[in-house]
């Protein structure tokens, strides 16, 4: 059975939620290349995208923790 909580940080992550994450963190890697490399984008506002793209990967990795599997005894 799956368990959304804080508690559940101790438990096994899903898979589902382990590729949903690899999904997102690939996916906010390849947006921040992007603005990284990008003339369109002026230097101070591709800082700000930068960190505001990435800081998604570490609210998705915290969702994704608070996913955990409760073994049956």
């Amino acid at each position: 059975m799956t368990k959304f909580s804080p508690q559940a940080v101790a438990l096994e992550t899903p898979r589902w939620a382990k590729i949903m994450f690899r999904i997102v963190f690939l996916l906010t890697t390849a947006f921040t290349l992007f603005i990284a490399g990008t003339n369109l984008i002026e230097e101070n506002v591709k800082f700000e995208l930068m960190l505001a793209v990435k800081s998604l990967d570490v609210m998705i990795y915290g969702i994704s923790k608070m996913f955990g599997i409760e073994k049956e005894q």
